[in-house]
């Protein structure tokens, strides 16, 4: 998905990060891998955010919230995505 952003606006998202950068795809899957295993089997309901401290500084922690234009069209701004905006 953040392929489509192009390094322009991949650049502008990732200044707003305050890590400074985008999550890498093994940081999401060590998220995803601790959520499946068996330590994680009493959490329930939660929400983890893998964001680089976005929520810690009062930043939307979705794109779609930021407005972010995903394969040409414009994110709604009540954070819906159409199953076209998401899929690669």
């Amino acid at each position: 998905m953040l392929a489509a952003l192009g390094e322009e606006r991949m650049s502008e998202f990732a200044a707003q990060v305050p890590l400074g950068r985008v999550a890498r795809p093994d940081e999401i899957a060590e998220a995803v891998g601790f959520l499946a295993s068996a330590g994680a089997a009493y959490i329930t309901g939660a929400v983890l955010p893998v964001d680089g401290g976005l929520a810690m500084a009062g930043r939307p922690t979705s794109l779609w919230q930021k407005g972010v234009v995903v394969r040409d069209q414009p994110a709604p701004r009540d954070g819906s995505m159409t199953k076209e905006q998401v899929s690669e």
